[in-house]
């Protein structure tokens, strides 16, 4: 064999047997036309990956949006034109007393009522409300927020989570995710066993903004991202490069 292009598909796909990174697996088949043929887009033997965290667009390039990837701590930057001035709403959000509602789409359509709103202290800040899946239970998940004035300046300093029991329709609450990730953010969330990746740690939740860009007029805009350890009840600033 005299160039890597000629490495037999069966030996590519046994390297890429080893791999834990999506990313790689693709610098992988980027190599060559050769290789890309013999690899699948979507492997097949790949771990399950962590979720990315979709950052605010910039002014200056509105059709990108920055990925900030976990797992090899850097951000990627996508051509997503159609993003541009947009925001992604999933279900994972709730409205801003924390009511949760199902709505069933007859003709005509109507809400039906879930649970009242927890019994949260009004001083602990602003609050904004998700939903999430942890375990097959229904958490609601509130993210509070400082306000500095008058810069009008914000971050998030804590969270609070409960879990819906059903039969009593009522919230109660969370103390632990256990060994779980939930990555929180206006248009998903999703969690993850932090025993299926190594180094990372459970029982946190790990945000990002949920400002639609990055504005040089408010330099606040955009930058509140962070990793809350439910253990310490303390946050930790994720400084990503946008």
């Amino acid at each position: 064999m005299s160039r890597w292009s000629d490495l037999p598909p069966e030996l590519l796909q046994l390297i890429t047997q080893k791999q834990t990174n999506y990313v790689d697996y693709l610098c992988v088949r980027a190599v060559c036309k050769s290789w890309r043929s013999a690899l699948p887009k979507k492997p097949h033997d790949l771990l399950c990956q962590l979720p990315w965290l979709l950052l605010p667009y910039q002014n200056d390039s509105p059709n990108h949006r920055g990925f900030y990837n976990f797992a090899d701590g850097k951000t990627y930057r996508l051509e997503l034109p159609e993003a541009y001035e947009k925001r992604c709403c999933g279900s994972s959000h709730v409205d801003k007393v924390g009511r949760v509602s199902i709505c069933k789409t007859d003709n005509p359509p109507s809400l039906i009522h879930v649970a009242d709103p927890p019994p949260v202290p009004p001083k602990m800040g602003y609050k904004q409300w998700y939903l999430a899946n942890l375990n097959g239970s229904l958490l609601l998940v509130g993210r509070i927020r400082k306000y500095h004035v008058p810069v009008y300046g914000y971050e998030t300093f804590s969270f609070v989570a409960y879990k819906l029991e059903r039969e009593e329709s009522k919230w109660s609450d969370v103390e632990s995710l256990g060994d779980k990730m939930l990555f929180l953010a206006w248009n998903c969330s999703h969690s993850v066993s932090a025993l299926d990746f190594n180094k990372c740690k459970g029982d946190c939740i790990y945000f990002t903004d949920d400002n639609l860009m990055v504005c040089a007029d408010f330099t606040w805009e955009g930058h509140d991202f962070g990793v809350f350890d439910f253990h310490g009840g303390n946050v930790r600033r994720l400084g990503l490069p946008l």
